[in-house]
């Protein structure tokens, strides 16, 4: 039986990188824009580790020859294409996600906040991947100028307990834990490296959210 709601903690997730796979749509993108204004194509494992140390799209497209002239055209088409729906279909939930939420859905509040420009598609996602019953929370941030931390500002205002922890893949994730005085927990299935975590700040650093088994933190918690 599932303890009372009350007593669950609360914990953020990411999504892309911590939930689901994102790489392959990310680097699917990379090639028709590297084609688009003729820039070599890098294979993917060279590609994902450039993105990997925090290069952006555009920087790795600047390295194998996109001009200066076509970097706001490459950039335009990255941020209107890469959450299109056939784009989409490529992501897949990482390893044994699923049966880690399963296993502590019932102790754990999850809220997941992402930064992502289409609020239906996100819920069309997740619901195709089975885990929008997993998540009791979810918060899309939509992309633009914004003061501070926008991940950390979005939880403040629309997660309805203030977290114990908060897992994730980016240095994004770690800081918005900071600020709010969470656990934070990086992971390094998404698109930064263990060190660039370990520089921002992430209290653990962890292969796969679901290595999180017997988690002190949380058990500590959902018993206070």
């Amino acid at each position: 039986m599932c303890a009372m709601e009350a007593s669950r903690p609360t914990v953020v997730l990411d999504l892309d990188g911590t939930l689901i796979d994102t790489a392959q749509r990310h680097y699917a993108l990379y090639t028709t824009l590297a084609k688009r204004f003729s820039v070599d194509v890098l294979l993917f494992e060279d590609y994902w580790n450039l993105r990997r140390t925090g290069l952006s799209n555009i920087e790795v497209l600047r390295r194998g020859g996109l001009q200066i002239a076509d970097s706001g055209a490459a950039d335009e088409m990255w941020r209107r294409d890469i959450e299109s729906p056939s784009l989409l279909q490529m992501d897949s939930v990482l390893p044994g996600v699923l049966d880690w939420l399963h296993e502590w859905s019932c102790a754990v509040h999850f809220a997941l906040i992402t930064v992502r420009s289409h609020t239906a598609f996100v819920n069309e996602q997740l619901k195709r991947m089975d885990l929008i019953r997993h998540l009791a929370e979810v918060v899309v941030i939509g992309h633009g100028p914004a003061m501070g931390n926008i991940k950390a500002t979005a939880a403040r205002r629309h997660v309805t307990r203030h977290p114990v922890a908060w897992v994730g893949d980016t240095e994004l994730d770690i800081a918005a834990a900071r600020e709010l005085g969470a656990h934070p927990i990086g992971v390094t299935t998404g698109i930064r490296t263990a060190e660039r975590l370990r520089v921002a700040g992430a209290e653990q650093i962890l292969d796969s959210v679901t290595a999180i088994k017997a988690w002190p933190i949380i058990a500590n918690s959902a018993h206070q």
